[in-house]
């Protein structure tokens, strides 16, 4: 395992992988938070959710013929790109006043998508810079961001205000 974190492509896959973990598990809260501050109804959280996983069942079987075909690390940037430029918008919008409900269940719609074009494509790209002894290895230490994803999310959880 030490030998994987010495190699500098997959020790930067796995650092950005964590970060991106995290980023999700906190954004995914603050956006639950959010919902419920403005609007006081669980309904609309209830929408949040829903369009945060409703395109799984719908779209999925078909990103993986797209990731196949497209180049991975392109796609890995470019959705961590988009997916930041998402989340710079939601404070941007709170700050100008110009903030609408439906303008956050786009965003939402939208990061769930990228993350579900992320996750197969930054797989496919760690097969793609390590050799097929290591991945077995490799894919024990990527659970480690989910991991710590869980924990970042079940202790904020435990800061709702109600």
């Amino acid at each position: 395992m030490l030998q994987l974190i010495k190699n500098r492509p997959f020790f930067l896959y796995l650092f950005s992988h964590t970060l991106s973990n995290i980023g999700l598990g906190i954004h995914l809260f603050t956006m639950s938070w959010l919902v419920l501050d403005l609007t006081e109804s669980t309904s609309s959280l209830g929408w949040l959710l829903s369009l945060s996983t409703l395109h799984v069942i719908i779209l999925s079987p078909f990103f993986g013929v797209l990731i196949d075909n497209w180049d991975r690390r392109l796609i890995v940037v470019v959705i961590q790109l988009l997916k930041g430029i998402l989340l710079l918008t939601v404070p941007i919008l709170l700050l100008t006043g110009t903030f609408h409900l439906y303008v956050l269940y786009g965003i939402s719609f939208l990061m769930a998508i990228a993350d579900r074009l992320y996750y197969p494509a930054s797989k496919g790209l760690m097969r793609e810079m390590l050799c097929k002894d290591q991945l077995l290895s490799a894919n024990l230490v990527c659970t480690y961001p989910k991991q710590i994803k869980g924990f970042v999310n079940q202790n904020q959880s435990g800061m709702y205000p109600f």
